[in-house]
Order: structure tokens, then C-alpha cells, then sequence
């Protein structure tokens, strides 16, 4: 059995531009968007002095990130206004150890968007990106704040991240490049 990670699709995963009306409702320093599980409520938490924007499923609100909480978890056209809207994007998969090698859409979907993605460090991602250069990766919750504070007052360095994982994504992980290395895979081996 081969697998093949997910991927991203450039008709829907792209930098837009938002309405004020939008730019307000989307806006946040740094946010995440995913189920919020304990564990990334845990580093979330940990981040609470930062002008936070959280969207997705939460089994039981927590009192100190309740404030951030901006809804249930988005898809499609509001993801892509979420990721358009911030200054970081947070991709967290802190739980059992397999989670470790687990690689979300997040890694795909934010850096095709043309946001800053910064994500929990992962062996798997460094043969999808270059680390620090298309993408970010944090060790530990004091790695994470030192990186975000590095890039929320490192604008340049920020965007040009940014634009090389916008790059690399619609270069390498769309959803096309994933059917070719299946197809690929089933033709070496049929």
C-alpha cells in the first residue's frame, strides 16, 4: 500500500482580496482553524497575550481562550478569507505520537493561499517544503512564541516565506499533482 498526502487546488486555495466588511470579520494576528481538541487548546492557551482568532469544533470552551473564539470550523471560500485575513496562520497536532507524522490540509491549503504558515515540526515535512524558507516549523510552545513574534515584527521576511510556499505548493502539491503520482505509482507497479 502507497499513500500520498493531500494537497491543495489552486482555483480555490489563492490569495484574494477582502472587503473591509470582510477584513474586519477575518482579521486576526494570528490564528488557527481546525477542531479544538485539549491538547491544541493547551498551546493556544499559551498564546493568549496575542491578538488571536480561533474557528472550529470545541467539545468545551475554554474561559481563557473564549474571547479568540470566532466560530465553528470553516471550509472552502471562508478558510481561504481566514488564512487572506491573517498575519500567521497556525497549524498545531500536538496528542499521540502518531499525530507526529501527520501532515494536515493546513500545510497545503495556507501556503497556497499566500499566508504565513507556521506548523508544528514534523519529519514528513521536509520532503514537501523547505523549512524555514516555504514554510515554518516550531518545536515547542516557547519556540512558537519566539517565532511569532520574530515574524509579526518581521513583515519582510514574513511575505517572502509566504510567497515561496504559494510557490512551492502550486508548483508541487495540487490535487492534479497527487492524481499524476497516483497514476504514476499504479503504472510502476500494475
Amino acid at each position: 500500500v502507497r499513500s500520498v498526502p493531500l494537497a491543495c487546488s489552486p482555483d480555490v486555495h489563492k490569495k484574494v482580496n477582502l472587503t473591509v466588511g470582510e477584513r474586519k470579520e477575518y482579521r486576526s494576528e494570528v490564528c488557527f482553524v481546525g477542531t479544538l481538541k485539549f491538547e491544541r487548546e493547551e498551546v493556544l492557551s499559551h498564546l493568549a497575550d496575542f491578538d488571536l482568532g480561533i474557528w472550529g469544533n470545541w467539545i468545551k470552551t475554554n474561559p481563557l481562550l473564549a474571547r479568540f473564539y470566532r466560530g465553528k470550523h470553516f471550509f472552502g471560500e471562508k478558510a481561504v478569507k481566514i488564512y487572506n485575513a491573517a498575519t500567521v496562520v497556525l497549524d498545531i497536532n500536538q496528542g499521540n505520537e502518531n499525530q507526529r507524522f501527520y501532515v494536515t490540509p493546513r500545510v497545503f491549503e495556507v501556503p497556497a493561499c499566500g499566508a504565513f504558515l507556521l506548523t508544528e515540526e514534523n519529519p514528513h515535512l521536509s520532503s514537501l517544503y523547505e523549512i524555514g524558507t516555504e514554510i515554518v516549523c516550531y518545536k515547542d510552545e516557547t519556540d512558537l512564541r519566539e517565532l511569532i513574534k520574530y515574524y509579526l515584527e518581521h513583515p519582510e521576511d514574513r511575505r517572502a516565506i509566504a510567497r515561496s510556499g504559494q510557490v512551492r505548493a502550486y508548483r508541487d502539491h495540487t490535487y492534479e499533482k497527487r492524481l499524476q503520482q497516483i497514476f504514476s505509482i499504479i503504472e510502476k507497479n500494475g
